[in-house]
């Protein structure tokens, strides 16, 4: 669940890798992680989103950011938009 995110609302976000920015529709609580929308890199949500991922698949900090940088698929990714 989002820690500081409502489900059917939109949120922004700079993309770190590639100062995009993106729109993103929170069309699910239960995901983990967003896509840019120009580069495609994953980000977590927030902390919550991540410390969930992490307890519920009893992985440590490192693991779930290898497996976000992987793409994993147990991981729920929303897709970052670049406009609304």
């Amino acid at each position: 669940m989002f820690n500081y995110h409502d489900e059917n609302e939109w949120f922004t976000e700079l993309c770190p890798q590639c100062n995009s920015m993106n729109h993103i529709f929170i069309d699910s609580p239960y995901a983990d992680a967003w896509q840019c929308w120009s580069c495609f890199t994953n980000h977590w949500i927030d902390t919550l989103s991540k410390t969930t991922y992490m307890l519920e698949r009893g992985l440590d900090d490192t693991e779930a950011d290898q497996r976000l940088i992987d793409g994993h698929i147990t991981l729920y990714y929303l897709n970052g938009q670049a406009n609304v």
